[in-house]
């Protein structure tokens, strides 16, 4: 479709309509045009996140993040008291943690990036 015909559907000039295919190109196009723009073409805007693995692998690798972190806190505080853990029971804490969340999808789950 021409910016010509674009323009007339959209009843705007085709230089506007030009302009817009130009902030599309440029990605400065704001969603309530792209939406106008759908409309005259007799289409629907579809405006989505799509993850790039699924849902529950990111929230796995969340978990295990929040819990090396409290895990290691812990271990930290620990060492300096003299009473650090072996590695094997830092494993198993940590991963009792992630399970944990992973039941409980607690809301600071996503304190952390």
């Amino acid at each position: 479709m021409s910016s010509r015909q674009l323009g007339r559907r959209l009843q705007i000039t085709q230089q506007s309509a030009a302009e817009l295919e130009q902030s599309e190109r440029t990605g400065s196009i704001t969603l309530k045009n792209l939406d106008r723009v759908a409309r005259a073409m007799d289409a629907e805007l579809f405006y989505a996140f799509v993850p790039r693995r699924s849902f529950d692998e990111i929230v796995r690798e969340q978990a295990e993040r929040l819990a090396n972190q409290v895990v290691d806190r812990v271990e930290t505080s620990m060492s300096l008291e003299d009473q650090a853990t072996q590695p094997d029971s830092q494993r198993q804490r940590k991963l009792d943690l992630v399970n944990e969340y992973l039941r409980s999808t607690p809301r600071e789950l996503w304190d952390q990036s």
